[in-house]
């Protein structure tokens, strides 16, 4: 795992940029300059597999045609050098050489091949052009910048800032979804001119015209689905776990130590109980805790630990954690909402200091169905045979409902359904609550903003249509996973230079999953019905069937006590933010306060949404 960086048309201390990724590779460095074309890749290394200088990047191969900077882990290299390239002298044992060997060879053909996680660019001295890459899943980060005649790319945002006379202008679109969604969705970010490569997306950077010429995708998952391949329940299963397996142990291949998080939930107790069929010695397991019993699942995890007899470490997270928020808005760069990037962080904290790599259950809700807004959204069918003259009715009344009353967001959802009632159940700020958050004249400057993020991820599956569960799985898989889940996870590892492999995200699984029926995915409604299947005697059955608790941190109650002086500070300070209504956000801040509805959601929203602010983003 590591950090890259490129340019094209910038001048001046360029390292200095690279090295505000210095925790993404703590163990080398490289550079790469191209006068004659204004071209720079930079390269901050953490070593995982061949910790030889032969290693280092940027990398090239003897006729330096080709030039690499490149993060992540390719499980099939071995396979790839064997099957393409068994004559060839190699220079090295990584997976970087192999890639370049592949592009030389397949050319934009070439992450088709590879089974992983990565994100990369490749200078092509030749073509004069720059090519950008991102996993199917979007494990790996990869953000670029395209404005004036001059291109960059990087791991983080991080590196991007700090180039010298980069225009970092605030997109109002980008921090619409933030608010929206809890999140900045690719291609977005919070900048008008820096985006996302999305997942499962090539790019392609002209040098001479200075454009983009390719921006498309290389993979698809309507493409892999294969309904046909099995008849029977029994049969799915098997072929499901045992792709498990397959993606576990090719997980463990690592020239450091090795170990696994470990939550007392149901995707790292699958993940532990497969490692530890696979390997000789005791699996290194890593759990954060809590003091509020309601947020803690320590028990179950420990539960699982000592049934596979982990090498077990514990930790708890303590209303002090406000101490690290200024580090968390460093790392993501931009506005981000979703609390459990504090227990991520302690967690991964702990993890580094016995193992540099980490194997982690993400990824399991979305594949395995195993988000309790599915059963809502199930529940909620009914909806769409309420008449139309009674919704608008319930609406109409909802507009004078005290917020705070329970039922308040059920008036303002009833005339929706499907999709749109999904996008809704799924918004951190629902439209309702944003129209009161928003300024007019931030209303003014995303009015154009009417397609939603989950209409544009239908209108490019529209063979889920007529699966709604499919649907809300698809959805989740393109947004909230890689934008939130997977963003969250590498940031917090990669602070601490620690490198998280995510075995259920295996791209081959996924397509396998995806082409099991939804009628066994999500059987009788149960949520994680295939994955509870599969650990039905491999841990107890408290564990197999407790409350899906997440993995957040008692926000509410820090909220009203340890960070209330914090957050009443930032609202009454005299800022001059333009796009919120801070008598709204106050006004919700004193009904939290007054226990009258739990509001702490939106409230850390707003919370790092604006110590983003106040510190100059």
């Amino acid at each position: 795992m590591c950090g890259i960086f490129g340019t094209v048309g910038f001048k001046g201390n360029l390292l200095a940029s690279l090295n505000r990724m210095v925790h993404r590779g703590p163990d080398d460095w490289g550079e790469y300059l191209d006068q004659g074309q204004s071209v720079y890749l930079g390269h901050r290394r953490l070593a995982i597999i061949d910790l030889s200088d032969a290693g280092r990047q940027p990398m090239a191969l003897a006729d330096e045609d080709l030039h690499i900077t490149y993060n992540g882990e390719i499980y099939n290299f071995q396979l790839l050098k064997k099957r393409y390239f068994g004559g060839t002298q190699f220079f090295s044992q990584t997976d970087t050489e192999v890639i370049l060997h592949l592009y030389k060879r397949f050319r934009y053909r070439t992450p088709e091949y590879m089974r992983g996680m990565f994100a990369f660019g490749i200078y092509d001295r030749n073509n004069k052009e720059i090519f950008l890459c991102r996993d199917r899943l979007g494990i790996k980060p990869l953000y670029y910048y395209n404005y004036d005649g001059k291109f960059a790319f990087s791991s983080e945002l991080s590196a991007l800032k700090r180039l010298p006379g980069i225009n970092l202008e605030k997109d109002p679109v980008g921090l619409d979804h933030y608010f929206t969604y809890g999140f900045i969705p690719a291609p977005f970010s919070a900048y008008k001119h820096i985006n996302k490569v999305r997942a499962a997306h090539m790019l392609i950077y002209d040098i001479d015209k200075q454009e983009i010429r390719v921006n498309e995708p290389f993979w698809q998952l309507k493409d892999v689905i294969q309904p046909d391949l099995y008849s029977s329940e029994p049969d799915w299963l098997a072929a499901i776990e045992e792709k498990i397996r397959e993606a576990v142990k090719l997980r463990l291949i690592s020239d450091v130590p090795l170990g696994a998080f470990l939550s007392g939930g149901l995707d790292s107790s699958l993940i532990v109980s497969e490692m530890a069929g696979l390997v000789s010695q005791p699996v290194k397991t890593f759990t954060i805790g809590f003091e509020s019993v309601s947020y803690d699942e320590r028990a179950y995890a420990e539960s699982v630990a000592g049934r596979y007899e982990t090498d077990h470490t514990v930790e708890m997270v303590r209303p002090e954690a406000v101490e690290v928020l200024p580090k968390l808005i460093e790392a993501f760069g931009e506005p981000f909402s979703d609390p459990s990037a504090i227990p991520t962080y302690y967690v991964s904290e702990m993890a580094r200091r016995h193992v540099t790599v980490a194997l982690s259950g993400d990824g399991g809700d979305e594949v395995f169905a195993g988000y309790n807004v599915y059963r809502r959204m199930h529940r909620h069918a009914f909806l769409s045979h309420i008449p139309f003259s009674i919704c608008k009715f319930v609406q109409y009344l909802g507009k004078y409902f005290p917020k705070h009353l329970t039922g308040y967001g059920f008036m303002q959802r009833i005339g929706y359904s499907g999709i749109p009632l999904f996008h809704e159940m799924q918004s951190w700020f629902p439209l309702h609550e944003r129209t009161q958050l928003y300024t007019e004249e931030f209303q003014h400057l995303i009015a154009k903003n009417e397609r939603n993020l989950y209409d544009q991820i239908i209108d490019e599956n529209p063979w889920v249509t007529d699966d709604f569960i499919t649907a809300f799985q698809v959805i989740d898989l393109y947004s909230y996973l890689p934008e939130n889940i997977l963003t969250k996870v590498d940031r917090m590892s990669m602070l601490f230079s620690l490198e998280t492999r995510v075995p259920l995200l295996d791209h081959e699984l996924v397509g396998l999953v995806f082409s099991c029926p939804s009628s066994i995915r999500f059987k009788k409604a149960q949520l994680k019905y295939i994955t509870k299947r599969i650990l039905r005697g491999k841990v107890s059955k408290e564990v197999l069937h407790h409350n899906k608790q997440g993995f957040r941190p008692p926000i509410s109650e820090w909220l009203k006590k340890e960070w209330k002086p914090l957050m009443r500070s930032l609202l009454n300070h005299d800022n001059s933010d333009s796009f919120i209504n801070t008598d709204y956000a106050r006004q919700i801040f004193e009904l939290h306060q007054k226990g009258r509805r739990d509001f702490s959601e939106y409230l850390y929203a707003l919370l790092f949404y604006m110590l983003w602010q106040s510190q100059g983003h």
